[in-house]
């Protein structure tokens, strides 16, 4: 029983070609992986296999995986094996989980890792020991198509308040927020995890579970979510809900929805230093000004320090018709640049559009930018 993460490309959209100026989103640009002889650095709980040419991440970030190991057990109720053994692979883009060798793999060669080898180091342990956890307490439950993004969602939750950085989380709902606007949010689309992720664990597709789990303890106690995944492992996900939170699947969605839909999107907020933060650093129309039935394209130049910026987490709203698309990857680029295509009404009205641009990046920022697209007569 293993789970893979990694990230991908995004959705089609608005024609605006994003260029994450510093830190690419293709793993292309990692340093070659490193062939050499493998040390071990051992706590009273986890043991860290690492190349020894960097032990030093290896000695530096032991006594927070301790740490991070006695906070996640007694999190899941003791579920975590007596050792945890923890693989550092630089040959690797993905993390996994090997429960039945209470293994954790945690992918290296990644643009994130790139820009802070032990901030992403932490980060992926803190969650991968979150997601063993879950696993042995749901008897393996917590993996089934249905139940997946409950899984997600749980492990984003438990990392975060692990690490105080909770307030990250708000960025969930204006991920959320957003792919309800697009029809893509409900119970029905989770259910089929492969098909709604796109194989990806990423925040964004970590989103759903943590808004949906977060409204559920709202309405009852933390213990709730924890009763939750406990009972997976002999009930179905609706029986699991019901027995959790005395009520029904059908219920609990239409009272998520509802917070979600309700969630106000009006300005920046920050899940990391600022100077991580996205940054917008050009936009351009072609053509200048549109016209009814015409494509226009806006590109963007955003700065992505931290190099955890995904093109469909990265939004456009027209304000006047509130329809919203995300980005489109062109992976033949050499930089990976994103696309949005804006197809202008054929009764559109001539003159000055407002729109809005909200990026959100996988440590919580939420980065919102104004602009407006001129539309000429026919």
């Amino acid at each position: 029983m293993r789970c893979r993460i990694f990230s991908s490309g995004g959705r089609p959209a608005l024609l605006i070609a994003l260029c994450l100026s510093s830190g690419s989103l293709s793993a292309a640009a990692m340093p070659a992986p490193v062939q050499q002889t493998i040390g071990r650095i051992v706590s009273k709980h986890v043991l860290i296999r690492i190349p020894q040419e960097r032990e030093w991440l290896g000695q530096d970030a032991i006594s927070e995986l301790e740490t991070c190991y006695v906070y996640m057990d007694k999190t899941t109720g003791g579920s975590l094996p007596a050792r945890v053994l923890v693989n550092l692979s630089w040959d690797e883009p993905v993390s996994e989980v090997n429960p039945a060798e209470a293994t954790i793999t945690i992918g290296m060669n990644n643009p994130a890792a790139a820009a802070n080898s032990r901030r992403y180091l932490l980060h992926r342990a803190a969650t991968e020991m979150a997601r063993l956890g879950l696993l042995k307490l749901s008897k393996g439950a917590a993996e089934r198509a249905d139940s997946r993004f409950l899984l997600e969602g749980m492990v984003e939750i438990l990392a975060c308040e692990y690490e105080h950085s909770s307030r990250s989380l708000d960025a969930a709902w204006v991920r959320c927020h957003f792919m309800d606007r697009m029809e893509a949010l409900s119970l029905s689309a989770l259910a089929s995890w492969e098909r709604f992720s796109g194989g990806r664990m990423d925040q964004r597709a970590a989103s759903p579970g943590i808004t949906f789990l977060l409204t559920c303890r709202e309405a009852s106690n933390r213990d709730r979510l924890l009763k939750l995944f406990e009972g997976m492992g002999s009930k179905t996900l609706a029986d699991s809900l019901a027995a959790a939170f005395k009520s029904s699947a059908a219920a609990l969605e239409s009272m998520w929805l509802q917070k979600v839909r309700g969630y106000p999107v009006t300005g920046d907020s920050a899940g990391s230093p600022d100077e991580d933060a996205p940054k917008l650093e050009r936009t351009e129309l072609d053509p200048e000004a549109g016209a009814p039935g015409q494509t226009l394209r806006i590109r963007l130049t955003i700065r992505d320090r931290s190099s955890d910026l995904s093109p469909d987490t990265v939004f456009f709203e027209d304000v006047g018709s509130g329809l919203v698309l995300n980005a489109q990857v062109q992976p033949e680029a050499v930089r990976r640049d994103a696309y949005f295509r804006l197809l202008v009404p054929q009764d559109g009205k001539p003159g000055r559009h407002e729109y809005r641009v909200i990026a959100v990046d996988e440590s919580g920022n939420v980065r919102i930018w104004q602009g407006i697209y001129p539309v000429n007569s026919k």
